[in-house]
């Protein structure tokens, strides 16, 4: 069995990854919307696909645990992260602190075997061409269509379509979007200067010029899912939390391995008998000629008299 995740800040394009990979690959089982990777699938053969954007904050604790644990991490400018709307609310959905978190812990996994790190604008401008990089990285993927015939072939149910806003070809006109939220951008700037820097190591920016567009507009606080502060109790809870989840998710990827290994192991062994039905090892040697025999033991000479 092998699993591929999907992980990176929400907001990022991990739905749309998701679909485009059920789309245009094959596979045996996928779930439909986020998915974590601390649940478990009904199945423990084939290839499974799924997606939760913050597991990323879990991962390289896990990696070492599971071989059969694969994972893609999409990076996306955090500008448009942290404009992205809510569609059920009237918030946003991710701010700077949540994409710093997540990119942290991608940092940590640039150089893994198991791990790609794709950006979100290649993605969209040059899908194909990703597409490529990722059966390179995955030899055990399928192809079925390019991704950018995607929307020719895909069935989103009801969230992803919500998610991603309609069903259409993939494109790139939402990488610049966020320039529609500059007080937004603004004000989350102020709280987090680092911001500046971010963008410059991720190659968005060569420098602070951009920032001249922000220079007339008033920065305004929004309501968002993720809060710009956590408390010392919230974090300790959270990483109590997580290390039960993560002790949990050991003790099964353990108990699938040691399973696999008996059912490699398990059932009888069988051989070939010319012009015969192949019967097990056993039954084979009952019925072996009787030119097989046993060693015989050693003749000793007789002791002088």
């Amino acid at each position: 069995m092998k699993r591929l995740h999907i992980v990176g800040c929400p907001r990022s394009g991990t739905t749309l990854l998701l679909e485009l990979l059920a789309t245009c690959f094959e596979f045996d089982r996928r779930s439909r919307f986020d998915f974590s990777m601390f649940k478990a699938f009904d199945v423990t053969e084939g290839l499974l696909l799924s997606k939760q954007p913050t597991d990323i904050l879990q991962l390289p604790a896990l990696l070492p645990h599971d071989p059969s644990l694969h994972a893609i991490c999409i990076v996306r400018d955090p500008r448009a992260v942290i404009a992205s709307k809510d569609t059920t609310t009237a918030g946003y959905c991710a701010n700077y602190r949540i994409w710093k978190a997540c990119d942290n812990a991608a940092r940590k996994l640039q150089s893994h075997p198991r791990v790609l790190q794709i950006r979100y604008e290649d993605l969209v401008c040059h899908p194909d061409k990703v597409q490529q990089t990722i059966m390179r990285k995955f030899r055990f993927l399928v192809f079925r269509h390019f991704f950018s015939r995607f929307e020719k072939y895909a069935k989103p149910d009801a969230p992803a379509l919500q998610a991603l806003n309609g069903l259409r070809a993939v494109e790139a006109g939402s990488i610049f979007k966020w320039q529609q939220h500059l007080a937004r951008i603004k004000a989350q700037l102020l709280l987090s200067p680092a911001l500046q820097r971010d963008l410059e190591y991720h190659g968005y920016e060569d420098n602070a010029d951009w920032q001249q567009m922000l220079a007339e507009v008033t920065p305004q606080q929004f309501a968002c899912h993720y809060s710009d502060t956590v408390s010392i109790p919230q974090e300790l809870q959270q990483r109590v939390r997580l290390w039960f989840r993560i002790r949990q998710y050991t003790k099964r990827a353990q108990a699938l391995k040691l399973q696999q290994h008996l059912s490699d192991w398990s059932g009888p062994r069988y051989t070939t008998v010319p012009n015969r039905e192949p019967i097990p090892m056993v039954a084979a040697i009952a019925t072996a000629p009787h030119s097989v025999t046993r060693r015989q033991p050693l003749s000793r000479p007789a002791p002088p008299a």
